[in-house]
């Protein structure tokens, strides 16, 4: 691990409270690469998800658009893939999500999959003032373990709600909604954002920071974690805490911060992050 990687680990969730919905994790993967134009490193890109034209079809477009994938501890990951503008974006991004072949096999290479059972097909999604209603088939009712019924919620959730008309989502099975799911998750009335990762109590004062991880198959990136803090300061304040803490035992995470760090100082000016740390943070080399 680099100063590279222990730099963008602290820039990353530093983001996460100065840019709100906009997701970070790709926005520094650029300037981790070296480059300006991170596109040659798969899976390591958030832009502004904005139209660009690409190679191909005269006239085509695509879109930056962030899915969530699960890793082999049960992390939710969020993943940046390309995918050409057509009406109706957000069923073609659900579906891929499911059933894209070239991206299956991407994610079998980098160790990362799909939450949503095989053969789970989007019968209908419509998106108003905010609410997303999607109806999937009763394949995705296919999972084993209440981990397994949480993954795949929230991978729904999250994916849908990288677009900026939804807020949150209403899920139907085979057209009907169901008020509860096998283990218990309530979903008769629309779900949100929460709790990404959780680890521990984070029933009071929580934060999501970012740490990070090597798979078995030695592909590297960021999970975000929710944890609770037990204080009532800042995101701010609570973020750089947690990250210098390093993530909770057991975890299968790593810090990229080196130990015995300290802040001397911090704040926020015009939309931008100022964190004074000592000057040993630079000397850090790490392991490999």
């Amino acid at each position: 691990m680099s100063k590279r990687i222990a730099a963008v680990a602290i820039i990353v969730c530093m983001t996460v409270f100065i840019t709100g919905c906009q997701n970070p994790v790709t926005m520094f993967l650029d300037w981790l690469n070296g480059s300006g134009d991170s596109r040659e490193a798969p899976r390591a890109d958030i832009q502004s998800g904005e139209d660009v034209e690409i190679g191909g079809a005269a006239g085509a477009r695509i879109r930056d658009t962030v899915m969530y994938y699960r890793d082999s501890e049960g992390y939710l990951v969020p993943v940046l893939v390309d995918i050409e503008w057509e009406e109706g974006i957000a069923k073609a991004a659900l579906q891929r999500l499911i059933s894209d072949t070239e991206l299956s096999v991407m994610a079998q290479d980098t160790g990362l999959y799909s939450a949503i059972p095989a053969g789970t097909e989007v019968l209908g999604l419509t998106i108003r003032d905010g609410l997303a209603k999607v109806d999937l088939s009763h394949e995705a009712l296919g999972y084993g373990t209440a981990q397994e019924e949480e993954l795949m919620l929230k991978s729904v959730v999250y994916t849908l709600t990288e677009f900026n008309t939804v807020d949150r989502v209403q899920f139907m099975f085979d057209g009907k909604v169901v008020e509860a799911m096998k283990y218990g998750t309530r979903t008769g009335s629309p779900t949100e954002r929460e709790d990404i990762n959780a680890i521990g109590d984070v029933a009071g004062s929580k934060v999501t920071v970012f740490f990070h991880r090597t798979n078995e198959r030695g592909y590297e990136y960021f999970v975000p974690v929710t944890l609770g803090t037990g204080t009532a300061g800042s995101d701010m304040d609570a973020a750089v805490k947690c990250l210098i803490e390093g993530p909770p035992a057991g975890s299968g995470l790593q810090s990229s911060i080196p130990d015995n760090v300290k802040v001397k100082g911090m704040g926020t000016k015009n939309g931008i992050a100022y964190l004074n740390f000592e000057k040993g943070i630079f000397n850090y080399e790490g392991g490999e």
